[in-house]
């Protein structure tokens, strides 16, 4: 049988939010479609736990489980090892705190039968939550993913987030695709090496998924800081440079800090600006957390440790099977 796409949602514990998003996604989900289920290293079976019960049985469905935390970007490469294994060429990537909008699988792959020279899409990612900070989220996390903007081919500096993600694997080269050595950032990884090899990135304002967003400003802020913490290591593409060398671009980017934050707080606003005017009055606020970024990257710089995970994970799923 051949499977014409899976969608891979890696997950550590919240198997309630799990139960959420397969009560939304089955649905649309083809019979001959996978949906694998990657449990990085939850508390306990996630495939028996009565959250999920009413799911058992079901075909399509595929389980996968790391023993260890071993984070989202190995989970991701656990997931797309078993369908390179399993013949699969068009992977969606969804994370379990999402939820897809109806139409969601069919229109990642009428998407990819259109470009068929596309290796990678985005979709459009909707951010939900309540009160300013929530909005806050939103608008730093989602600025490249605007439901309202237009289909177009991504170039530098920007990216598309990995959820809502879809690949044509034929077209990427790396077999373990995510690099797990980086507690995040792990997709502009993905996205530097499609573009040296000559690929293209496209962003399509369908299909939209909805994200719960951050609601505090401690977590938008600790989320936002985490982010700075890789520009080095992924942006600059350097780990291992010597101590001056990594000096030297932190007191280069100190002085250079204010730039940084006015550019980036352009790029982040304009895709906003341009479906909703009223989205500037937030421009000083992001302003703000671009500077407090900007230690971040500062920090990243002068360890770079900081945005690595201790021990990186190639390890195999110790378990695979059908829930």
């Amino acid at each position: 049988m051949v499977i014409p796409c899976a969608t891979i949602i890696p997950f550590h514990n919240r198997l309630e939010q799990v139960a959420d998003l397969l009560s939304e996604l089955l649905p649309d989900t083809p019979e001959t479609a996978k949906i694998i289920l990657v449990d990085d290293g939850g508390d306990s079976e996630a495939k028996d736990d009565p959250a999920l019960h009413k799911f058992r049985g079901d075909g399509r469905l595929v389980f996968l489980r790391h023993q260890l935390n071993a984070g989202a970007a190995s989970a991701r490469n656990t997931g797309i090892s078993w369908c390179r294994k399993n013949g699969v060429d068009i992977v969606i990537l969804l994370d379990s705190d999402c939820l897809p909008e109806p139409g969601f699988i069919a229109t990642h792959l009428d998407l990819h039968k259109r470009l068929s020279d596309i290796a990678c899409i985005g979709g459009g990612i909707r951010g939900v939550g309540s009160g300013f900070w929530s909005r806050v989220d939103c608008i730093m996390s989602w600025f490249t993913s605007v439901p309202e903007s237009r289909e177009r081919v991504v170039l530098e500096p920007m990216h598309i987030p990995s959820t809502n993600m879809s690949l044509k694997l034929s077209r990427v080269r790396d077999e373990e695709v995510f690099d797990p050595r980086f507690k995040t950032g792990e997709e502009l990884v993905v996205l530097k090496n499609l573009r040296k090899s000559g690929e293209k990135i496209m962003f399509s304002p369908i299909p939209v998924v909805t994200h719960r967003d951050r609601e505090g400003p401690w977590a938008v802020l600790r989320h936002q800081f985490s982010w700075a913490l890789h520009t080095y290591t992924i942006r600059v593409g350097r780990i291992r440079d010597k101590k001056w060398l990594r000096l030297v671009f932190a007191l280069a980017f100190l002085a250079g800090l204010p730039l940084f934050a006015v550019y980036a707080t352009y790029l982040n606003m304009k895709p906003w600006v341009e479906t909703d005017l009223g989205k500037l009055a937030y421009s000083p606020v992001v302003l703000m957390i671009y500077v407090f970024k900007g230690v971040g990257v500062i920090l990243g710089a002068l360890n770079p440790s900081l945005a690595l995970n201790p021990v990186p994970s190639d390890k195999e799923p110790d378990q695979a099977s059908g829930l």
